[in-house]
């Protein structure tokens, strides 16, 4: 109903046609809740693991007379995505000495091209790389349980299960295999092994870690405001 909402609002206002929307999460379901926290689906463990289940959300996008009702697409996206998408249809541009990880999807959306500017993945907890993933393929460096009780029926999920380390690294083919249960034998897969590995060693040279933001300054100050001028905060910002 809320999303009816803002959805409704859009069209109210009339600028649907000129307002991409965009539905996603940020991690999977909580499987330690139970119904209460969401289901992964097919897909192997849920949040707080770099299985699937935690990291892979719906992707839904909705702007009409730009995206096409019933459109599909398998490409890979990121939600850091999102940032310079938005920065570039909105005719913005990033500083020149900003590295960005995300890509700009405009094409991708407005149905210019039907592949995607990203064609990798890397899969993090915390600081820690703990995956990889190139076009279909995925490496598992390490894996680990996380918000699930100990009766779960997957043990690799559960909250008990510690860091592992996989050496060799576990492969997948997550375009016939998205459930994760079948890994591939890295011997006969020599070249996709390798390409992810440069892929990680690449990634790790050039890899700069900024500041954690989460609980940096939580004053009203830094809240968003289409007021900014206004005092006091929060509740001066009403437009």
């Amino acid at each position: 109903n809320d999303v009816g909402e803002v959805l409704a609002y859009l069209a109210e206002v009339g600028i649907a046609n000129r307002t991409l929307v965009v539905f996603t999460g940020d991690n999977g379901p909580a499987l330690g809740h139970e119904v209460l926290g969401g289901d992964q689906g097919p897909l192997k463990c849920g949040k707080g693991t770099t299985w699937e289940g935690g990291m892979r959300e719906p992707g839904i996008m909705w702007w009409p007379g730009v995206i096409q009702p019933d459109t599909l697409s398998y490409a890979i996206v990121n939600t850091m995505d999102i940032f310079p998408t938005a920065l570039s249809l909105a005719g913005g541009a990033p500083p020149a000495d900003l590295v960005l990880d995300g890509f700009d999807l405009t094409d991708l959306i407005t149905g210019k091209s039907q592949q995607g500017p990203r064609d990798h993945v890397f899969y993090y907890s915390g600081k820690y790389l703990m995956a990889a993933r190139l076009n279909q393929y995925k490496l598992h460096y390490y894996t680990m349980g996380s918000h699930c009780h100990d009766e779960y029926p997957d043990v690799d999920c559960r909250g008990s299960t510690k860091l592992q380390a996989h050496d060799p690294p576990l492969l997948f083919d997550l375009a016939s295999d998205p459930k994760e249960r079948n890994p591939m034998k890295v011997a006969q897969y020599t070249t996709v092994v390798e390409a992810i590995q440069s892929l990680v060693s690449k990634h790790n040279a050039t890899m700069t870690f900024a500041p954690p933001q989460i609980g940096v300054d939580n004053s009203h100050d830094n809240y968003p405001c289409c007021n900014p001028s206004c005092k006091p905060r929060p509740t001066c910002c009403r437009c």
